[in-house]
C-alpha cells in the first residue's frame, strides 16, 4: 500500500468518523425501525449519486452550515492577505459564485434549498481538489432523551487519483479503511469481516465493527461501512447505530445501500 493512497484514505476515514461521531453527540430517542416505511430519493447532481432513504430521516446540514462560517470569515475584507494560497482560494470561490449568478457568499442565502445544495456541493468539491468530502449524512428522528444515540448514515466520496498514479484494488482499498479505522477508534471490534456485495451493478465491499465514543466512554456504537470503487472514485456508505437496535436497522440500512446509483 503506497503512503500517498493510505494518506488519502486517512482523509476519507476521518470523515466518515467525524460524521458518525455526530450521532454520538447527539441526544434522542430512535423511533422503531420499519423496514416497509416510505423512502425518497437524495439525488446529487456534483458526484452524480442518488440513494433512498426513510421518509421521517433528516438530511443533515451541519456539515455544511460549517462550510459556509468558514467562506464567510474567508472572504471578508477583514481577512486581506498576500498568502498565494488563500488567494488562490479566495478565486477559486468567487470564480463558483460567478457560475451562479452570485456577488457574495451571503447572496447564498438567497438560493432554494436544492440550489444551495448544489453550489455547496460544488464548492466543498474544488476546494477538497476532489480528494475526500462527505458528500451528504442523514440522521434518524428523536423523540426524547432516554437513547443518546441517532441511528444515521453518510457518504463519503475519494478520488484516489488524485494524489496516487498507481490504481488501488477495492480490496486494497477496504483493508486500508479498516487498518485506519481500527488504529484510529476506540476499543474497536470487528464484528463482520469484509464481505464481497454487489451495488449498482459494481462490486463492494461490507464489514462492520463497534467502537466507544471518544466523547463518553459509556457509548457504544455499532458501525456497518459498505464500500464500492467506480474507476479511480472510491465510495464510503457508514451506517450507526447503537448495538442493540442493530439488528432491526440493518434492513432498513440495506434498502439504502442497494438503492444507491453511481451514474457514469
Amino acid at each position: 500500500m503506497q503512503k500517498i493512497v493510505m494518506r488519502l484514505i486517512i482523509l476519507g476515514v476521518i470523515l466518515t468518523m467525524i460524521s458518525s461521531l455526530n450521532s454520538l453527540m447527539l441526544v434522542g430517542e430512535s423511533q422503531t425501525a420499519d423496514s416497509d416505511e416510505s423512502l425518497l430519493t437524495y439525488n446529487d447532481t456534483a458526484y452524480g449519486i442518488s440513494i433512498d432513504y426513510p421518509s421521517d430521516w433528516q438530511i443533515d446540514q451541519s456539515a455544511h452550515q460549517y462550510l459556509l462560517a468558514v467562506l464567510q470569515n474567508l472572504t471578508s475584507e477583514s481577512q486581506m492577505t498576500n498568502d498565494s494560497q488563500t488567494n488562490a482560494i479566495k478565486s477559486q470561490i468567487s470564480n463558483i459564485l460567478n457560475a451562479f449568478g452570485l456577488e457574495s457568499v451571503s447572496d447564498i442565502a438567497g438560493l432554494s434549498p436544492d440550489e444551495k445544495g448544489v453550489f455547496l456541493q460544488t464548492l466543498s468539491q474544488a476546494l477538497n481538489k476532489g480528494q475526500a468530502n462527505v458528500v451528504v449524512s442523514f440522521r434518524s428522528p428523536s423523540e426524547g432523551e432516554a437513547d443518546p444515540w441517532l441511528e444515521g448514515m453518510n457518504i463519503v466520496v475519494e478520488n484516489l487519483s488524485a494524489v496516487s498514479p498507481n490504481p488501488i484494488s477495492l480490496n486494497d482499498y477496504v483493508n486500508a479503511n479498516i487498518e485506519v479505522i481500527s488504529g484510529a477508534s476506540q476499543n474497536f471490534k470487528l464484528e463482520q469481516p469484509a464481505t464481497e456485495i454487489t451495488i449498482d451493478g459494481r462490486p463492494a465491499m461490507t464489514f462492520a465493527y463497534t467502537s466507544t465514543s471518544p466523547f463518553d466512554s459509556s457509548l457504544t456504537g455499532k458501525i456497518l461501512n459498505v464500500i464500492s470503487m467506480k474507476g479511480n472514485t472510491g465510495y464510503v456508505l457508514t451506517f450507526s447505530s447503537n448495538p442493540e437496535a442493530y439488528p432491526s436497522y440493518l434492513p432498513i440500512f440495506e434498502k439504502m445501500f442497494q438503492s444507491l446509483n453511481m451514474s457514469d
